[in-house]
């Protein structure tokens, strides 16, 4: 049905957060004072959703959120994109449904090696609008294509990641294998995110 993942708490708790408040930024800038912002999101619920999730696709099939979370789930990552043209057709139906049952949602850009890292950014960031109390935005690195240039790759990846910071004010966690992680990107330092 879906993969399960156990994920540090502490890792994407603190990763999580800086997204919990960019609604109150967002207000701010707008003009609201700093003494009418929202309450944030309530730091040790969130902490407790965090230990146990699933990673979802248009692979996954028909999921029944409900009972996910009676599963003791507290978390779900949907594939949005991927590359420059594909958005997973289950997507939009994942992103209401997750936050209908209550689970902490993150969405995720599964990255292609071959495409230019400005229009994967582009792309995620015209399908996904993150909301107070959403998970950071994920890249999911887990192949490299046949027409890839392996010269660049690491810095066309910091490149991507660095867009969606920008965007999203939040660091992007990058979902990876550690062999793969060393063998392609070791050299540059990808230690925040």
């Amino acid at each position: 049905m879906f993969q399960c993942r156990k994920i540090l708490a502490a890792l994407v708790f603190a990763l999580a957060l800086p997204a919990c408040s960019q609604s109150s930024t967002a207000s701010r800038q707008q003009g609201e004072a700093p003494g009418q912002e929202k309450p944030q999101v309530d730091v040790t619920e969130m902490a407790a959703k965090l230990h146990t999730g699933v990673d979802v696709s248009h692979h996954s099939g028909a999921i029944d959120w409900k009972q996910v979370a009676a599963q003791g789930h507290g978390f779900a990552i949907a594939k949005a994109t991927e590359g420059v043209d594909l958005k997973d057709s289950t997507f939009d139906a994942h992103w209401k449904e997750i936050k209908e049952a209550g689970l902490l949602r993150g969405a995720y850009h599964f990255y292609v090696t071959e495409d230019p890292p400005h229009e994967q950014a582009s792309f995620f960031i015209e399908n996904v609008q993150l909301e107070r109390g959403d998970l950071a935005p994920i890249v999911d690195i887990e192949l490299i294509g046949h027409n890839t240039t392996l010269e660049g790759l690491a810095q066309r990846l910091k490149t991507f990641v660095e867009l969606l910071e920008g965007h999203y004010g939040i660091k992007p966690i990058i979902y990876t294998s550690p062999n793969f992680w060393d063998k392609y990107f070791a050299e540059i330092n990808f230690g925040d995110y």
